[in-house]
């Protein structure tokens, strides 16, 4: 009887061990990496999603033109973006609007789909060049 326990058990630890072998840690990566044009007095989203909770550290920087007001979002905010309501939206924790020419913000957010929202403040005419902006999301545990 005890060998049997012994192998039953050592059965159950090798089922186990192997479980754990095939599940691999969450591995940081880039989720965004691109570069973009603005027209003066608009905005763009740039959609991605968090496959697993952990710290999103996004730079946004202005290559040329004009400063960028930056945020984070969910989905859920796209209307109010769509109806010239930019300014009700709720940006994520850390990730309140910045202008800048240059930014580079961190924080927790759980898995799921999110908007990183760049708005081109400035008036311009039609003839006024667009702001060329370079973006990079990455996800770290």
């Amino acid at each position: 009887m005890t060998f049997a326990l012994a192998t039953f058990s050592s059965a159950v630890l090798r089922g186990k061990s192997s479980q754990a072998a095939a599940v691999r840690p969450e591995q940081p990566m880039t989720l965004v990496e691109v570069v973009k044009t603005l027209p003066p007095n608009s905005w763009r989203v740039v959609p991605f999603t968090l496959p697993y909770s952990g710290t999103l550290e996004v730079q946004v920087g202005v290559v040329d033109g004009n400063p960028m007001n930056v945020f984070v979002t969910t989905p859920d905010d796209m209307e109010a973006m769509r109806d010239d309501q930019i300014s009700s939206v709720r940006a994520s924790a850390g990730f309140a609007p910045t202008r800048s020419t240059s930014v580079r913000r961190a924080g927790r957010l759980s898995a799921g789909n999110y908007l990183l929202v760049l708005k081109d403040p400035a008036i311009g005419d039609a003839s006024s060049r667009p702001s060329r902006v370079s973006i990079r999301a990455e996800l770290r545990p």
